[in-house]
């Protein structure tokens, strides 16, 4: 089950949540951050004041991509991060469920899209940081991307109970 905090301030019960899994996360965030700037430099500040290490990881645009996947699991996988952290909204959360999943899979991740559920038996923990106050479906334990780029057309829908996100936060100091 999830845990939701929400409220004012909420944010500085983040380092808690994440001691819980370690001390190194990947921090996933959308490459135009500048809306939320104060919310993405509190996050830093409290990872320093906590001694926690951290890898940042940026999305270059909406379209999520092979491509995006392979660099967002080969940098945690490199730094050995315990868990990921995503700053944003759905497709972000679904990107951070993905790098969560593909740190345990094998590198036929990469060249197979289809994944059996039965095979997602790991997940690295995921911790939502919601950038909008309206909740869709982030805190679910399915992770759906479609592409109909040229180059990568694909559906990738999975669903289990590793996905679930461990905290999710809406600090309402930063999001209005």
């Amino acid at each position: 089950m999830t845990k939701n905090i929400i409220g004012e301030n909420v944010l500085e019960q983040l380092c808690q949540e994440c001691l819980t899994f370690g001390q190194n996360a990947l921090i996933i965030t959308q490459n135009n951050i500048n809306p939320y700037l104060g919310l993405y430099a509190r996050v830093l500040s409290l990872f320093n004041i906590y001694g926690l290490s951290h890898k940042t990881y940026q999305l270059e645009s909406e379209m999520l991509i092979m491509n995006s996947f392979k660099e967002g699991i080969n940098l945690a996988k490199e730094n050995k991060v315990e868990m990921v952290i995503a700053i944003g909204d759905s497709n972000v959360v679904n990107f951070a469920k993905m790098i969560a999943v593909g740190y345990y899979l094998n590198d036929a991740f990469y060249d197979e899209i289809n994944i059996n559920p039965i095979e997602i038996k790991s997940a690295l923990p995921v911790i939502n940081i919601l950038t909008s106050m309206i909740v869709n479906d982030e805190n679910n334990d399915r992770i759906i991307i479609e592409s109909n780029v040229r180059e990568q057309q694909y559906e990738f829908k999975i669903s289990s109970s590793v996905l679930l996100l461990k905290a999710s936060f809406i600090d309402t100091f930063y999001v209005k």
